[in-house]
């Protein structure tokens, strides 16, 4: 397609090194060299080589943590924020067979119950961002901009 770079975001889910193990894998199936035994908690990018892209990779939330995309959002709520633990314990007061979602989607519930008790109740989650609901200026969000930056700087 002449592409000059690939972007990966994807959430690590359970595991951040089988995550990483299934996309290395076909990295090196493409042909890429060097691909490192785990990703960079500052994003991975490989260089491009041939006639092959750049690739970033980012493994949500954190590059080194299990989780998804909601598990980063929750880490940008200010600290000390005095609905984020009335929200969790409102996820995890819900009996088991009353929970219509599944374990794993409880970071969705976490977030989206919080993002209902905002100024703009049930804002989408882009739209948090743009409120301010969640901090920007955060480490990790900080990191994230890093990486996204650098996809953007010449090889």
């Amino acid at each position: 397609f002449g592409l000059d770079s690939v972007w990966v975001i994807v959430d690590a889910d359970e595991s951040v090194a089988d995550r990483w193990r299934s996309l290395r894998d076909v990295f090196v199936k493409l042909g890429y060299p060097n691909v490192p035994e785990s990703p960079s908690a500052d994003g991975t990018v490989l260089p491009a080589t041939g006639s092959l892209a750049r690739i970033g990779v980012w493994l949500m939330p954190d590059n080194e943590s299990p989780g998804i995309l909601e598990d980063f959002l929750a880490r940008l709520v200010a600290g000390g924020d005095p609905l984020l633990p009335r929200a969790e314990k409102a996820v995890e007061s819900l009996p088991e067979h009353e929970r219509r979602f599944a374990d794993v989607k409880r970071s969705k519930a976490l977030i989206h119950t919080w993002l209902a008790w905002q100024e703009e109740p049930g804002a989408p989650l882009g739209q948090a961002i743009t409120r301010h609901y969640l901090q920007t200026d955060h480490e990790l969000a900080a990191r994230f901009l890093a990486w996204l930056r650098s996809m953007f700087e010449s090889p």
